[in-house]
């Protein structure tokens, strides 16, 4: 049983919300149960091994003692064969427990990325985030706790960087993006061959002479720097005089034995051949070192071509751009044949006699090198477009693989103006069921509705301290991240127009700088109004929380009043989220801002939340509640 496919699930009775999970759990099982059958098989063999070599050892022996040394050589030889057969026999055996392992592994993976499990999340290569990034650093864009761990089911560098710089570059055209979600949607279902792919890549990287996904090789075999390395072996000139002139020498030596024509001739002939053979030898080079080396690089990706070749595209109109890189006349598995049988002719360089005969006969290394030359310009044009196809389907399927364990979550729709989500959720936060409730958990996610409805509105959230404020402003950014992304948002339906997207929720000082927690927030709130002075077809989409929470109360008050104002009529729409409630009044004065907020209920002498949105501001506050639940001094009758 191949470990690359994975079982067809058709359980009417789990529902289309559990059924990543339940396929997941059949998966594993059907793995562990190959599992334990190849260990019984490696076990088996293993026993087999021994007593066949123990064996072949006595009956040898008693052959050579009772019969004779033919006998003996006889009943060896047929010992080696089997257990040649043996091992070849176990190690396929191992290959196929790697393979298992790798997928059983694999499963694991998705299995952490749905249950939101990030220790067992395979951690993703550290970079360093971008400095005053408009929100990488407030919305987990990157880091450990990330979006891009949970997305980043890559292993090639280069797909890697192409799904980050998708979350983090977002000015792709609604056409663009269109086209993306259609691809997304394409390989949405096909969690088979994704797998497959996925697996064929570990499968690659542990072919290197590392044995581990040595990132330096991998650079090398995909930008091709050993295949520009190579010098040229050809020249078609002495290979096309050689090639006659040892027509010529055959000719003359059959004439030589079969009319009498002095041998003279021929020797004559094939001196010359032989001088001017000596002569063109750097055309020849290391043609079996270099094309061995560049096809030990380039074999690994040829089961990962393969699978690309036979893409069912006819299914899948919306990927032929991709594919088509790879299949049909550009298919790179029949250049990585044809080096290939390079390699074998150029591996006679390794048998001095037979290689010396074929090369006295015929210039057969400078044919071979004349060839390995002409199919190099091929390989130059097409290996990076097969690479690059490649990693865009990475970056493609790291989205349908999201797409694929959140069922119900839908493509946005792009409109003119405005922002409309309902069911809004926060894509790193665990689902809400009833053995975790919001009281028991605050860090689980409850979905809200929510809409702008043109550039130019925006909304204030006020509530108390861990009411939801902060979670629901990062729930609408990281949605809009992940739509312009071209993926499916955490959201029963979103729409909305693409927007410049820029944040002030995490603020924090920075001692080499010189700059104080106030001074970086400012610095983040004027890159805003900095934004909407640029002229753009894409509306600024601000979101800060807590804003001005560095200086006090007075000063933040008026200064929080005076950007509010700002902001008003501008091409731009957002939210802003604080605990001054005399803000609420500015919805009095400019109807394009609306209130909303969160609340907090005792029960049973303990604070709960619900963080559900609601409209309005607050009519409650909760600093003294919490003051007085843990134990310290506050005003009497302050709570009355």
């Amino acid at each position: 049983m191949s470990v690359y496919t994975s079982p067809d699930l058709q359980d009417h009775t789990v529902s289309a919300h559990d059924m990543p999970l339940h396929y997941l759990k059949v998966s594993r099982r059907r793995i562990q149960r190959l599992q334990s059958r190849l260990k019984a098989a490696s076990s088996q063999l293993t026993r087999w091994r021994i007593l066949c070599f123990v064996l072949t050892l006595l009956l040898s022996a008693a052959a050579l003692e009772w019969l004779s040394g033919t006998a003996s050589g006889a009943v060896a030889t047929t010992g080696l064969v089997v257990f040649g057969f043996l091992v070849r026999k176990h190690q396929g055996i191992r290959q196929l427990q790697r393979q298992s392992d790798r997928a059983h592994a694999l499963k694991d993976a998705h299995h952490a990325r749905l249950s939101l499990c990030w220790e067992e999340i395979p951690e993703v290569p550290l970079t360093l985030k971008t400095p005053d990034h408009p929100y990488e650093n407030d919305l987990d864009i990157t880091g450990v706790h990330s979006l891009y761990r949970l997305l980043h089911t890559c292993l090639t560098r280069e797909g890697g960087e192409r799904l980050k710089h998708w979350l983090l570059h977002q000015k792709a055209s609604q056409d663009t993006l269109r086209r993306r979600q259609k691809q997304v949607a394409a390989l949405r279902p096909m969690i088979a061959w994704r797998d497959r792919l996925h697996l064929n890549l570990q499968e690659a990287a542990s072919g290197d002479r590392q044995a581990h996904m040595a990132q330096d090789s991998w650079e090398s075999a995909y930008t091709l720097h050993q295949l520009d390395a190579i010098a040229d072996h050809h020249s078609a000139r002495p290979l096309l005089f050689l090639s006659a002139n040892a027509g010529v020498t055959a000719l003359l030596y059959g004439l030589h034995q079969w009319t009498g024509l002095p041998g003279l001739y021929w020797q004559i002939s094939l001196g010359l051949y032989a001088i001017i053979y000596w002569y063109h030898r750097h055309h020849i080079g290391g043609l079996f070192a270099d094309s061995q080396a560049l096809q030990f690089d380039l074999h690994r990706l040829a089961a990962i071509f393969s699978q690309m070749e036979t893409f069912p595209v006819k299914k899948h109109a919306v990927l032929q751009a991709i594919f088509a890189a790879v299949q049909g006349k550009n298919a790179p598995t029949q250049l990585l044949r044809q080096l290939g049988r390079i390699v074998s002719a150029a591996s006679l360089q390794g048998n001095p006699l037979l290689w010396g005969g074929m090369n006295l006969i015929m210039p057969w290394d400078l044919f071979f090198a004349w060839r390995f030359n002409q199919l190099k310009p091929r390989l130059r044009h097409q290996l990076p477009l097969c690479l690059e196809a490649l990693w865009e389907l990475e970056a493609l399927c790291a989205l349908a693989h999201y797409a694929w364990g959140h069922p119900a979550a839908v493509f946005p729709d792009f409109v003119a103006d405005g922002f409309r989500g309902s069911a809004l959720g926060h894509p790193l936060l665990a689902e809400t069921t009833a053995a975790n409730a919001p009281s028991e958990n605050p860090k689980v996610k409850v979905r809200n509705d929510f809409t702008l409805s043109h550039t130019g509105e925006g909304f204030l959230i006020t509530g108390s301290n861990m009411a939801g404020k902060s979670t629901f402003l990062k729930s609408l950014g990281l949605n809009i991240v992940l739509a312009q992304a071209g993926s499916v948002v955490d959201a029963r339906q979103m729409a909305f127009a693409p927007v410049r997207l820029m944040t002030c929720i995490r603020v924090s000082d920075s001692v080499n700088d010189g700059f104080s927690y106030f001074y970086a927030e400012v610095r983040r709130l004027k890159a805003i109004l900095e934004a909407l002075k640029i002229t753009d077809d894409w509306p600024v989409f601000y979101l800060v929380d807590e804003i001005f929470k560095g200086t006090n109360n007075r000063e933040r008050l008026l200064g929080s009043q005076a950007y509010l104002k700002a902001l008003v009529n501008t091409p731009a729409l957002g939210g802003v989220s604080t605990h001054d409630l005399e803000l609420v009044s500015l919805a009095d004065e400019h109807p394009q801002w609306k209130n909303y907020h969160f609340r907090e209920f005792i029960e049973a002498g303990k604070m709960v939340f619900d963080y559900r949105l609601r409209e309005g501001p607050c009519p409650t506050t909760n600093a003294l509640r919490i003051m007085a639940l843990e134990g310290l001094p506050i005003p009497e009758d302050s709570l009355k």
